[in-house]
């Protein structure tokens, strides 16, 4: 249909409607949908339990040491060198 009038699928239903045709193939639910319940789990047998388990190791182990410390005398030297490798 839309294409023949030349314009979207939508523009089509919008025309539908406000002409107030119904829509062929846009069916109703017949069915009410039932609600299952959570299907409960199955205790773990106890072998399962048995296996041992790999230890966690955490990431936060290692001690980080503190930046080091410069002199202002350091410093102007290292940006010294810096300008004359760059230049």
């Amino acid at each position: 249909m839309a294409r023949r009038l030349g314009c979207s699928r939508n523009a089509v239903c919008g025309m539908l409607t406000r002409l107030g045709l119904k829509r062929d193939g846009h069916k109703p639910p017949t069915a009410t949908p039932q609600i299952r319940p959570r299907p409960k789990l199955r205790p773990t047998s106890s072998a399962a339990c048995a296996r041992p388990v790999a230890r966690k190791v955490s990431r936060n182990t290692v001690q980080r040491q503190p930046p080091k410390e410069f002199s202002k005398q350091q410093l102007y030297s290292m940006l010294a060198e810096a300008v004359k490798n760059t230049g």
